[in-house]
Parts: C-alpha cells; structure tokens; sequence
C-alpha cells in the first residue's frame, strides 16, 4: 500500500503544480518542491492548495482506498544554498507536525 499512496501523492502534486515547478522525492515520505519566482506567500498558498487536494482524495491501494495527511515546511532559498534551505524547511516541517499536522508552516 506505501508505495500505491506515494504514487498516488505524486499524481496529486502533477496534476497541481506549474510547469515552471520542481517536485522531487528526497527519500522516504519526503518530498520538495522548488518554486521559480514565487514569494514565500505565493508557495505556501499552493501548498496550502495541495493539502486541500490531498485531504479530498481518496488513495487507491491494494486494500483499498486511503485518507493522507500532508504535512510541510516552506522556506526561501537564499544565497546559503540548498542544503541550507532544506534545513530551514525541515525545522519548519517539525513545527507542523507538533502543531497538529495536516499543515504547512512558513520557515521563520
């Protein structure tokens, strides 16, 4: 069932996403995307989009069709780097998930 609901997720987020956007699976139930000229604001409204999307559909599996949550952190990447922005994304990603999950949190 794991890898029909990544499978699944990641149908949801192509059917979402620009074409200018970037998702990539980083391993595991990770994921990033990388916006090319968006605000911070303007991502975390289409994450904020995805989510919806996420929680109104059901995951077809082999036992069956599935409810996920998603869960994110949204930061900039600046001139530190990309690991750098990971980090920073990832401490925001802990917030939402000890919040509650079924959230994005901007990066502060």
């Amino acid at each position: 069932a794991g890898d029909d609901v990544l499978k699944g997720f990641a149908n949801l987020m192509r059917g979402m996403l620009r074409l200018s956007d970037m998702p990539a699976r980083l391993g595991g139930e990770e994921f990033v995307i990388l916006f090319a000229d968006t605000s911070l604001e303007q991502a975390l409204q289409i994450c904020e989009r995805l989510r919806e999307q996420v929680a109104a559909t059901r995951i077809p599996t082999c036992r069956g069709p599935i409810r996920i949550t998603v869960s994110g952190g949204v930061a900039e990447l600046g001139s530190d780097g990309i690991e750098a922005a990971l980090r920073t994304a990832d401490q925001a990603l802990y917030k939402a998930k000890h919040s509650g999950r079924d959230q994005f949190r901007l990066a502060a």
